[in-house]
């Protein structure tokens, strides 16, 4: 919070702001009659450089917060897995979608009118505008299988090529698998990563992994 200093400087230009809410609090640094001051967590990004003021326990409390620039979330389903096993005729898999209104949401695909959300949550959690992020997307599709005329893939409106996307739209990446006719099937697994960007800062990576397989009976 603006009011501190550390040889010279703001100390809210040194340390990244404290987006999850479980940054250390420094109650005596206080401004305005609040509870203290704090910054994001180290443990999202680079230990914070000294800022001349210590506290019980912790020393300079500057290597509690993550340096301007550094800290890195993840949205909440990080690292979960997926699963969508469809004993009939169509589609299986999930897209991982993130929304311009500041939502996401993992949803489980079997048509465009099968649409099941088994995960969401926000993105846009620190009172900025979308105009300021971008995003982009890598995934890897492995493990795949067919018999009959089936096909696995992978469909991304943000191209696994590295460039970020504007997020005053939606954009999503679906992993599926498909077996329209009788006696195919398609399993198939896969890996997406979510890459979110502030003012082209990178701000959060997010992982996750599904496994879809459709069984044309």
């Amino acid at each position: 919070m603006p009011g501190y200093k550390a040889a010279g400087n703001d100390l809210e230009n040194l340390y990244d702001p404290d987006v999850v809410g479980n940054g250390y609090l420094a109650a005596g640094l206080k401004v305005g009659g609040n509870a203290g001051t704090k910054y994001a967590s180290a443990a999202y990004g680079t230990p914070g450089p000294y800022s001349g003021f210590n506290a019980s326990g912790v020393g300079d409390v500057g290597k509690q917060w993550a340096a301007k620039g550094t800290a890195v979330y993840a949205l909440s389903c990080n690292g979960q897995t997926f699963n969508d096993n469809n004993q009939s005729r169509g589609g299986a898999g999930f897209r991982f979608l993130v929304s311009a209104n500041g939502t996401w949401q993992v949803q489980r695909w079997r048509s465009t009118s099968d649409i099941t959300t088994v995960a969401s949550g926000t993105w846009l959690t620190d009172g900025s505008s979308a105009s300021q992020w971008s995003c982009s997307f890598d995934y890897t599709l492995q493990n795949q299988s067919t018999v009959g005329n089936a096909s696995n893939g992978i469909d991304c409106d943000s191209p696994n090529n590295g460039n970020r996307y504007a997020m005053t739209a939606d954009h999503y990446c679906r992993a599926y698998a498909q077996a329209q006719l009788t006696g195919t099937t398609a399993s198939s697994s896969a890996t997406i990563v979510l890459h979110l960007f502030k003012d082209g800062v990178k701000r959060s990576d997010t992982t996750i992994y599904t496994n879809q397989n459709v069984n044309g009976n």
